[in-house]
């Protein structure tokens, strides 16, 4: 791949003898999977990025490569995805920063933040409304450098619900084991009264399927953020369902057999990671929701929960209630809408944002 030939596209020069080309979404993934496994340290494998730059039902993603000049070496790309948004109400288009790579022997020489520069450019000639990402705090600089500006803080709050996985990381076998015997029984003391409400049915699938009454949950509850990502059956089969990266299972919560909620989560290293839960502006239903996924990860015997999201967002007060307590990492999202959009009075307000760490790129 390093000697991709440009097509004759949208092509931008940059100092120091670099080229930025949008290219075609076959030769951009082609791009893509060379520059991520030159720096990466996991593997990035073809299927990840056909399913992300291509299935998207909300389309496929634009992609940027950086060339050196003269000799069409790949010097690191950029991509952005379509994702429907609501605000106030309207659906508008947007594009979610994804993948920003630059090869190592490249760096430091304002490619990065050039590459960036042609997602905002865009959005100025009209191809979509605004963009936000979420990116590394390396990236970060970039997106700063390119015009965009703090939405806010992505805050992750975790809770401990069985310490001896913990305790057997810190202590020998032999004392791990009555010492988290003790701990449990403290915790299950402290959490005694963490219940769902009796006004839901909850009930759990360990397959990701969504169907119209996602689509009737969305349309019925999207009014009260004024700015929020769609959240339907078809974005949701697709973000979760058919994601080949993570196994998701959901929590569903019924009231009067009519879909009230859900939440979203995978397993890794014995920690549920919950990636969604909507909507999240009922405090009873959200509570409701989180405490079950407490309950489970007790009858499961997983050692915690975790769950990321902006920090406006109001289900984050329901976790601090359950005892779910800050980590110390975080990130910041950024946004971009041109001076003269409409829409960038109710988008500058961070208030107005539901986000959570499902609205990410993958």
């Amino acid at each position: 791949m390093k000697n991709v030939i440009a097509a004759e596209m949208n092509t931008a020069s940059i100092d120091l003898g670099f080229d930025i080309v949008e290219e075609p979404l076959e030769v951009g993934i082609e791009a893509a999977v060379y520059a991520l496994n030159e720096t990466r340290r996991h593997s990035i494998h073809r299927a990840r990025l056909d399913w992300l730059y291509r299935d998207n039902p909300d389309g496929p993603a634009t992609i940027w490569v950086a060339y050196e000049g003269g000799t069409r070496n790949i010097a690191g790309m950029a991509a952005v995805l379509p994702r429907r948004l609501l605000v106030d109400r309207t659906e508008v288009r947007c594009w979610n920063c994804s993948d920003l790579s630059v090869l190592e022997a490249y760096r430091r020489r304002g490619i990065a933040s050039a590459l960036r520069k042609q997602a905002r450019r865009a959005i100025e000639n009209g191809r979509a409304d605004l963009l936000y990402g979420h990116p590394n705090d390396r990236a970060a600089n970039a997106h700063a450098r390119a015009g965009h500006w703090s939405v806010g803080t992505m805050r992750r709050l975790a809770k401990v619900t069985c310490s001896q996985p913990i305790f057997e990381e810190r202590l020998p076998r032999f004392a791990a084991r009555p010492a988290a015997w003790v701990a449990d029984v403290l915790l299950r003391i402290a959490d005694r009264r963490i219940v769902p409400s009796d006004s839901y049915r909850m009930l759990h699938q360990s397959e990701a399927h969504f169907d119209e009454r996602f689509d009737q949950l969305f349309a019925g509850q999207s009014h009260h953020y004024p700015v929020v990502g769609v959240r339907d059956a078809a974005y949701l089969n697709w973000r979760y369902g058919t994601n080949p990266l993570y196994r998701s299972q959901t929590v569903l919560a019924y009231r009067d057999d009519e879909l009230a909620g859900f939440l979203i989560y995978t397993i890794r290293d014995g920690t549920a990671h919950i990636k969604d839960i909507f909507p999240g502006h009922d405090a009873h239903l959200a509570g409701s929701l989180l405490s079950e996924m407490v309950q489970e990860a007790r009858r499961t015997g997983l050692r915690s929960l975790s769950f990321t999201a902006l920090e406006q967002n109001p289900v984050l007060a329901e976790c601090r209630r359950l005892g779910f307590r800050p980590r110390l990492e975080t990130s910041r999202m950024f946004a971009f809408v041109p001076d003269d959009s409409p829409l960038r009075e109710v988008v500058l307000d961070e208030d107005a944002w539901y986000v959570t760490v499902g609205d990410r790129d993958v």
